[in-house]
């Protein structure tokens, strides 16, 4: 896979794990739904911000949310 960051440039990784990703607690409640997270290398800003969750992710999240709460969900969820 090749990984583009924000900036454009390559996110170098070692390898995945597949999860399943728990959001009972948040918006939507889903339950649990299956993620890819990528596993990267050390650096000094994983030693503060330990995991990112990609657009992947996110989009599914705002496709579940519009499913449960119409278009307006931004105002209503």
């Amino acid at each position: 896979m090749n990984i583009e960051c924000a900036s454009g440039s390559r996110l170098p990784y070692t390898g995945y794990i597949e999860v399943e990703l728990d959001t009972t607690d948040g918006v939507p409640d889903t339950g649990q739904q299956p993620a890819l997270f990528l596993i990267s290398p050390d650096t000094t800003f994983s030693e503060t911000t330990p995991i990112i969750i990609g657009t992947n992710i996110l989009c599914e999240f705002q496709k579940l949310c519009q499913n449960k709460h119409g278009n307006r969900y931004l105002q209503t969820a």
